[in-house]
């Protein structure tokens, strides 16, 4: 049987940084799903998210986007959020990976 080893990485740049970036990698054709939503209430205030170099959109108070996506090389296809304001903002996100057998316990 295949085995499927999926990572992730979440950066941050410090504490005080609201941008962060994730990599994943995936084996045997999987496909990755990426959920990330804006939880602000204040309608003027955004999210910027870009995969690698381009920026795809932005998500306003929320919206919330969820797309398939893939690592195709390393940090081309990086997905990354930039709030539109300074004071930090509430983002909530999450990756899905298609076919990752997690074994419990008994299993091992």
């Amino acid at each position: 049987m295949a085995t499927t080893t999926a990572s992730l990485s979440l950066t941050r740049v410090d504490l005080f940084d609201d941008n962060f970036s994730i990599t994943g990698a995936t084996k045997d054709g999987k496909q990755n799903f990426v959920y990330i939503c804006n939880l602000s209430e204040i309608a003027s205030e955004y999210i910027v998210v870009s995969i690698g170099d381009k920026v795809i959109g932005r998500l306003y108070a929320g919206d919330f986007m969820w797309t398939p996506w893939n690592q195709q090389a390393a940090h081309l296809s990086d997905i990354e959020i930039a709030p539109s304001v300074a004071t930090g903002m509430w983002v909530e996100y999450m990756i899905i990976n298609e076919g990752t057998v997690l074994t419990s316990s008994a299993d091992s």
